[in-house]
């Protein structure tokens, strides 16, 4: 059984929310592939083989929240979130009501896009942009980077291999 997907993020992020400027509505983001220093191939073309996002929409943003968030009740999932922020930070130190928020909203407010999975692209050019669709869930965004990069890399990374 796959855990409550809004604990899968890095502990550092759960301040973030609180970090933005006063007003933040809108986060625009993207995901970028910086280096290829530690890859090495016969053909070093300097490029990256973009792969794997249509399966992380399917595997986390869908079916991960629908059925580990999204259907589960409401007081659960809170609770799951603030038992682990109490533990991680203290009592009481993390508000709730953002989780509280999500769940009632039923889905993830979220606009994705992407170059053609498949597409080969040169080091430092973005292959996605991600940005919220309602304004007060703006802390999402990056609140989900976590699980989008080191799947996105595995990907990409086993996609260029198999392109070398």
């Amino acid at each position: 059984m796959m855990i409550n997907p809004v604990l899968a993020i890095d502990g550092y992020k759960v301040s973030h929310r609180e970090q933005y400027p006063q007003g933040t509505t809108r986060v625009y983001s993207n995901f970028t592939p910086r280096s290829d220093r530690f890859f090495r191939s016969p053909v070093d073309d300097n490029r990256l083989v973009f792969f794997g996002l249509q399966g992380v929409i399917k595997w986390f943003l869908q079916d991960a929240f629908n059925a580990h968030f999204f259907t589960r009740p409401e007081s659960e999932v809170v609770s799951e979130y603030q038992m682990l922020m109490d533990s991680y930070l203290g009592k009481g130190a993390v508000s709730v009501e953002h989780i509280r928020a999500l769940h009632r909203l039923g889905y993830l407010p979220l606009h994705i896009k992407a170059l053609d999975e498949g597409t080969c692209v040169d080091m430092k050019v973005p292959v996605l942009t991600i940005t919220n669709t309602k304004d007060e869930f703006f802390w999402l965004v990056n609140y989900l980077e976590t699980v989008l990069s080191s799947e996105l890399w595995k990907s990409s990374t086993n996609a260029t291999i198999a392109h070398h």
